[in-house]
């Protein structure tokens, strides 16, 4: 769950996994410790040509941005297990079973404590801390390639996916051209330059004169807590900007093939094994939705299955990621040791709490820090498989 920006978890290690980057993304989250440099690579141009790339804005409507960032939403640590991404990633009309069983689990004084909230319905302090907390409302961010700079277990001439907070790179709300309540690194790509009314920054991602840029926990203009922000932030020995190379460029990840889709019934098969414990909850939220519901709770309760638990390695990577494959017995899993990473919270890995309003995103958590722990290789192109509530019977 998510911690708060001086809070620790000291009775127990937990074991993240990941449905949303796909295997061998190379992703670095913030840190409230640490703050972050990184020159933002620019959009692919054409996808049969990786050094290929495209200027920061449109060119037919500067006001508009090419595609050098995309937007994502997953719920942290559902069941205290697994991060799942939001089916609202891909479509924001669509159905998440995750958002519907919070929802129900709310309204009812009997399981509101498993979403975290009290039977007044207000949210519980620390809610993390409690084992029968097993819910968690979505978490809403951007991400682009990168080069991570002055950083040394991370290449910079090879892209990074940094993982952006929401707000640290769109302030919510509406936003006047004037106004001085500006936040996040799109408000600082949109300051005019007083003189001749171009744009202050120019083109951030341009690899010929790339500009880098901070993400930091930084005051809050509104007082508070201190939250995320990302701005340029040039490097005084290299005043005209950075140049990225070729072999950079080409490193580059398809934002749009870089998640791992997780599809509704995917997702329900998950809710059910691992809530099968809740029946009640369960038919409350999916009985109209799912057919044959008692039976696939009735299966998933008779299986007990232990998920894989990936080694602890002494040299521990933050960036190889990939999605769980459930094992339906119980033995160790073997895994790359460059590819293994525990997760045991320490106050560096999380940030200040920010409630997005304009995703619409109920009690977002901006502080949740994901760690992914991969469980499973693929080989070359060989297709994901999924993974379901009648493939653990096999």
């Amino acid at each position: 769950m998510a911690l708060g920006i001086n809070e620790t978890i000291d009775s127990e290690i937990k074991k993240s996994k990941h449905m949303a980057y796909r295997e061998g993304v190379r992703v670095q989250f913030a840190k409230s410790t640490v703050d972050i440099s990184a020159c933002i690579l620019p959009a692919i141009a054409e996808a049969s040509d990786k050094a290929s790339y495209l200027p920061y804005r449109q060119e037919d409507q500067p006001e508009l941005f090419t595609k050098w960032a995309v937007g994502m939403r997953f719920h942290p640590f559902v069941n205290k297990e697994l991060n799942i991404i939001s089916p609202t990633t891909f479509d924001p009309s669509a159905f998440d079973p995750i958002d519907e069983l919070i929802k129900v689990a709310k309204s009812d004084p009997e399981f509101c404590m498993i979403a975290g909230y009290d039977e007044a319905g207000k949210k519980l302090i620390n809610a993390y801390k409690n084992p029968n907390v097993r819910l968690s409302s979505k978490w809403s961010g951007y991400v682009v390639n990168s080069s991570i700079l002055y950083n040394k277990d991370i290449d910079p001439n090879k892209a990074t996916i940094l993982q952006i907070p929401a707000t640290a790179f769109r302030r919510s709300g509406p936003q006047a051209p004037n106004s001085s309540m500006q936040w996040g690194l799109l408000a600082e790509l949109n300051k005019r330059d007083r003189k001749n009314n171009d744009y202050y920054w120019g083109d951030i991602t341009d690899p010929n004169a790339s500009i880098p840029c901070k993400l930091a926990l930084t005051p809050n203009p509104a007082g508070g807590i201190s939250i995320y922000n990302m701005v340029p932030d040039p490097d005084p020995e290299q005043p005209d900007g950075i140049r990225i190379s070729k072999a950079t460029l080409e490193s580059r990840y398809n934002l749009d093939e870089i998640f791992y889709e997780a599809t509704e019934s995917e997702i329900v098969d998950r809710i059910i094994f691992f809530f099968s414990d809740v029946p009640k909850l369960l038919k409350r939220a999916f009985s109209n939705r799912i057919p044959n519901l008692d039976k696939l709770m009735a299966r998933a309760k008779s299986i007990k299955v232990e998920m894989p638990i990936a080694q602890q390695e002494e040299e521990e990577l933050e960036d190889s990621f990939s999605f769980p494959a459930v094992k339906p017995k119980a033995k160790q899993v073997e895994q790359d040791s460059e590819a293994s990473r525990a997760f045991s919270p320490s106050e560096e890995d999380f940030g200040a709490p920010v409630k997005n309003e304009e995703l619409d995103i109920d009690e977002m958590d901006i502080e949740a820090k994901v760690v992914s722990i991969p469980t499973r290789k693929i080989k070359g192109d060989e297709p994901v498989k999924k993974t379901n509530i009648r493939s653990l019977m096999d």
